[in-house]
């Protein structure tokens, strides 16, 4: 389905953790799974999308992942997971393309709540992206005064 490049700053246990889970459902279940990481101690306070193709603009503790040639195979997807958001306004996760268009729309997002202390949030499907398309992660804040992280974010079959 893709194949790793590697990961940005973050924890190493929780890198560590993460990949073991993602083994551990691989190996339980046909639904592919594709754990991004995040970092719930990264806060966030951005207003606008950092712009780039490269971990620089990307959330810390994510990683870029590669779709392979193997598994382009056209797959209705969901980006879920955690987030957080303080300071009176929300976050939006999205998952971006950055072969194609880096700074453009993203293939998915999630969004939490005003003020949400961290929810599991999941997103509408999207088909999976073509062979060689790099894909990360890129987090935004709703206001000056807002601030707020991701983490445990993975990409799952949307059936």
């Amino acid at each position: 389905m893709y194949t790793e490049n590697s990961w940005s700053v973050g924890d190493p246990v929780a890198i560590g953790k993460l990949q073991r889970l993602e083994a551990a459902v691989a190996a339980a279940s046909a639904a592919p799974m594709v754990v991004l990481g995040g970092d719930s101690s990264a806060v966030v306070s951005a207003t606008s999308l950092p712009s780039g193709a490269t971990f620089a603009a990307c959330h810390r503790g994510t990683r870029l992942i590669t779709v392979a040639a193997a598994h382009a195979e056209a797959t209705d997807c969901r980006l879920e997971g955690m987030v957080y958001s303080a300071g009176g306004g929300t976050v939006t996760v999205g998952l971006y393309n950055l072969t194609d268009s880096p700074n453009g729309s993203p293939l998915a997002t999630i969004t939490s709540g005003t003020n949400d202390v961290g929810s599991w949030q999941v997103s509408s499907t999207f088909v999976w992206p073509a062979a060689g398309k790099v894909l990360g992660i890129k987090v935004t804040v709703s206001g000056s005064s807002v601030e707020g992280a991701a983490w445990m974010l993975a990409i799952v079959r949307g059936d």
